[in-house]
């Protein structure tokens, strides 16, 4: 087994680092490569990883012909000299032992995905207000086909996997990692939790960055459940839950006019931007905004 790690990076070289860092770091008795694939940066990784280049067989690729990170890892998949791929994302940090515990289970496997930390890399006021999802298993989309997923910086395939579905699809800007997971296993192959690989996940920290990334989220898993069920536009039940959504969002905007918090102010905009963003794939795909 040779095994390519592929970071898509856009505008993330104050980052880069840390994860190139922690990517010298680990050992495995096989042979690996790194590839960066650059979606466009205006803030020079490649300088970032030229300071890496004699510690690690990595290099940095031009992808920004189009933008978002599926176009990204695709490129970067297809550049690399593996015949397993393994992504991780540029703003985090993997752990000790993650890729030989990713290299372990992909002999046994041939769809993985590791376990997330939020403790490292975030401050504490935002761990209560942004939940600690893949900490302890995956997570499971609420609407057919049901199947499991996993974010895009902690999944490992088999290369032969990811040609046959087509790699990720570049038409979804957003929760292409769902989607991707959600395609494979309906062929038929399943999604292993690897608890023993670590990945350190770094939240954004600005409101506006929490609620953009909300709103984008919720934004395309309307769009996913479109093409996964069948359902009207009409779709009364639907439309209850995201009122009552509604009443919720009520009551967190109440606690923060009464006692402001950095947390209580960052969990105002995730479920804002979530109910915002689900109105908009509402409005965009015709069906009742749903969320996952």
């Amino acid at each position: 087994m040779k095994l390519s790690v592929v970071i898509p990076c856009y505008n993330s070289a104050d980052t880069l680092g840390v994860q190139l860092e922690a990517l010298c770091a680990q050992t495995w008795s096989g042979p690996w490569d790194v590839i960066v694939a650059d979606n466009g940066s205006t803030d020079h990784p490649d300088r970032v990883v030229d300071r890496y280049r004699p510690r690690l067989n990595v290099e940095i690729i031009d992808a920004s012909t189009h933008r978002g990170a599926s176009h990204a890892r695709n490129v970067g998949a297809e550049a690399a000299k593996g015949d397993t791929l393994l992504f991780c994302d540029a703003d985090d940090e993997v752990a000790a032992g993650w890729l030989a515990a990713m290299a372990a289970a992909l002999v046994d496997h041939a769809f993985v995905a590791c376990r997330y930390d939020i403790r490292r890399l975030n401050a504490p006021w935002l761990l209560g207000s942004r939940g600690h999802a893949q900490a302890h298993g995956l997570g499971r989309i609420a609407y057919p086909p049901f199947t499991l997923y996993a974010a895009g910086g902690s999944l490992g395939v088999r290369r032969s996997i990811h040609d046959m579905v087509g790699g990720f699809d570049v038409s979804m800007r957003y929760l292409e990692d769902t989607d991707y997971c959600l395609r494979i296993q309906c062929r038929g192959i399943p999604l292993q939790f690897v608890p023993a690989a670590v990945v350190h996940y770094r939240f954004p920290t600005q409101l506006g960055a929490i609620y953009r990334q909300s709103f984008r989220w919720a934004q395309y898993n309307v769009l996913l459940y479109k093409r996964n069920c069948q359902t009207h536009w009409a779709d009364w039940p639907l439309w209850r839950g995201y009122l009552r959504a509604w009443v919720r969002v009520a009551r967190v905007a109440k606690a923060v006019a009464r006692r402001p918090s950095n947390a209580r102010a960052a969990v105002l905009a995730e479920r804002l931007g979530t109910q915002m963003g689900a109105l908009k794939g509402a409005a965009l795909y015709r069906i009742p905004p749903v969320t996952l």
